[in-house]
């Protein structure tokens, strides 16, 4: 199996949705069970139960938060985040409800901008598998650079498997 090649979307995308952002508490931790239990994310992402998701909030090297719209819960984004390694932040799972509508890119485009400019982080990386083909492009739309692949590095709930792809940005490629 060869390894996945980047996209290659155009770059000139703006979301027009409006978002605000919140940290997520317990409150929202079956929103967050639901968000990624959707059927369009369902695939791509390894079930988190609602021990889990509490357990997680409660890490201080996980920061979750929430994505409204218009008051009402739209998706949930996870960083990885050590504070003894504050220039690397992982981006670990962005879940929106609805997609389509703008929503993931606003939200990723809110990520970019608190990871470098209220982390002060030097690096934002992810990994996607290889099939989400909607997340990757919209990955790259807002910037993210195609690092290379995990080959077999994600286990399909049928016990397949399929590559991760790894993408990062450095303070450095912010686009304008």
């Amino acid at each position: 199996m060869r390894p996945p090649q980047p996209l290659l979307m155009r770059n000139d995308y703006r979301a027009s949705v409006e978002i605000d952002v919140r940290p997520a508490s317990a409150n929202d931790v079956d929103f967050i069970v639901s968000a990624q239990e959707a059927p369009h994310a369902r695939e791509f992402l390894h079930p988190a139960d609602r021990e889990t998701v509490l357990a997680a909030l409660d890490q201080p090297d996980r920061l979750a938060f929430i994505v409204t719209e218009a008051g009402e819960r739209a998706g949930m984004i996870l960083f990885g985040y050590d504070s003894a390694v504050p220039w690397l932040v992982e981006l670990r799972r962005v879940a929106i409800v609805t997609p389509g509508r703008g929503i993931g890119t606003a939200a990723l485009r809110w990520s970019i901008e608190w990871c470098f400019n209220a982390v002060k982080a030097h690096r934002l990386w992810l990994e996607v598998v290889e099939s989400n083909l909607r997340a990757r492009a919209v990955y790259e739309r807002v910037g993210f650079i195609y690092e290379g692949a995990y080959r077999d590095g994600f286990r399909n709930a049928d016990g397949s498997f399929q590559h991760l792809c790894i993408y990062g940005m450095l303070a450095s490629d912010q686009r304008q």
